[in-house]
């Protein structure tokens, strides 16, 4: 990020600017006689000196370093962490250990690129009418449907033990995963909404920073962890999860009532 901050700055052209029509505008390549010619200048302050970008972008980085920290102790944000890391984790789950534990060792290398797909499929379908569907139902009623859904996946995945009557199990495993993905894709943006009204987008960038720290750690343990061990994990976090959903949602029910 700060190399392309960096880039950006230096190959930025230079833009005058210049007064037209009685507003700050940008004028670039345009000869000021010209624009005289055409009626278009009013008043011509020239061009002004260019300002220190590396400062300003400095001064910004530190600021929103100092909002990030401040969030950070946030009681709203610390109750909101335990879902965006499992919802990175459950992502690298999906993408490291279902894909090569289950897709390729079950039904074969083969057969990996269709069991992503479905459940991109699966995925997609859900995003697109479980916003309606949630809206109807209520978020808490959405919440304990991905919680049963993904303890019923883990709990399939931990205790099944594959045979080839049994390997179409792993299709529906897939599409299972996406359609609970899809909820709490869903999920996460409306929590943020509700709980971080006075500040969404600094609330967003917490939301994709701890989803990069569960994905980076769903991969870090990959080879220290067995399979089982990762699912038993995971559904410590997922109860962890919903746990801490249910406190801020009460805090938040509590202050509105106050």
């Amino acid at each position: 990020m700060i190399s392309g901050c960096m880039i950006h700055v230096c190959l930025m052209p230079d833009v005058p600017m210049t007064f037209i029509s009685g507003k700050l505008q940008f004028a670039p390549d345009v000869a000021m006689d010209e624009l005289e010619k055409e009626g278009s200048v009013n008043e011509c302050e020239g061009i002004k000196e260019k300002p220190n970008k590396f400062k300003e972008i400095f001064e910004e980085s530190c600021t929103t370093l100092k909002d990030l920290f401040h969030r950070c102790m946030d009681i709203r944000q610390i109750l909101m962490c335990p879902i965006n890391i499992y919802l990175g984790i459950e992502i690298g789950f999906l993408y490291s250990e279902l894909t090569r534990a289950f897709a390729s060792c079950i039904k074969g290398v083969s057969q990996i690129g269709i069991c992503t797909i479905i459940n991109a499929l699966a995925n997609g379908t859900m995003c697109y009418f479980g916003g309606r569907l949630m809206g109807r139902i209520g978020l808490r009623w959405f919440l304990a449907f991905a919680f049963i859904g993904d303890m019923a996946i883990y709990s399939v995945c931990a205790a099944w033990v594959p045979t080839e009557a049994t390997s179409w199990l792993v299709y529906l495993i897939f599409i299972s995963l996406g359609v609970t993905g899809g909820c709490w894709s869903l999920l996460v943006p409306n929590l943020y909404a509700e709980a971080f009204k006075e500040n969404r987008e600094l609330s967003y960038t917490m939301w994709s920073s701890l989803f990069a720290i569960g994905f980076t750690l769903q991969f870090a343990w990959s080879t220290l962890l067995c399979v089982r061990d990762k699912i038993y994990v995971q559904l410590g976090l997922l109860v962890l999860t919903v746990l801490s959903v249910a406190i801020l949602r009460r805090r938040m029910k509590r202050n509105i009532e106050i």
